[in-house]
């Protein structure tokens, strides 16, 4: 409703990005049918597409989410705080539907990979008991190499969705 009456915004086209938590957000905010999207809508606003930067994957991948818009997800193949395998399962599954999704990864690299002049670390703060996987700590921190790889990923994407609202993701080689 914010978005709508700032006369800067292009209300047709609205793109959503988060990074982890934030990504996990915007997982719920595209899901077809659901209240964000209907709130948006109300609102006159109409999101062209979504980009989730290492979301943590596994409920909507439980679920099912069938996202509205296109979604790019965007993660580290060793990122072991939001591990891939379920975001690569949501993606699989989000084709099946017909749904407009693509998820990009990136090699020997951990969750913030994106992060400019970081280096890899271990966060120990970072424990759950509901997910055994974390009782170590996490891998964060970034890589230079993925962080220019998913520059031009992100700007492929989003010259994908600024030229139709129905663009279909590229295969990579």
């Amino acid at each position: 409703a914010y978005l709508a009456t700032q006369p800067y915004v292009q209300k047709d086209a609205v793109f959503l990005m988060g990074f982890s938590h934030g990504a996990t957000g915007v997982l719920h905010a595209v899901e077809d049918g659901g209240k964000p999207l209907a709130l948006a809508t109300a609102a006159k606003i109409s999101f062209r597409a979504a980009l989730a930067f290492y979301p943590g994957c596994t409920s909507a991948a439980k679920r099912n989410l069938k996202p509205a818009i296109p979604l790019g997800i965007f993660m580290g193949e060793l990122d072991d705080w939001t591990p891939a395998a379920s975001c690569k399962s949501l993606v699989e599954k989000a084709k099946v539907t017909s749904a407009n999704a693509e998820i990009h990864l990136y090699a020997n690299a951990y969750h913030g990979f994106d992060v400019p002049g970081s280096t890899v670390g271990v966060r120990n703060d970072v424990r759950m008991k509901i997910s055994p996987h974390l009782a170590n700590g996490v891998h964060v921190g970034g890589n230079a190499e993925a962080r220019v790889a998913v520059k031009k990923d992100v700007d492929l994407f989003l010259e994908r969705m600024l030229n139709t609202n129905t663009a279909q993701p590229t295969k990579k080689p």
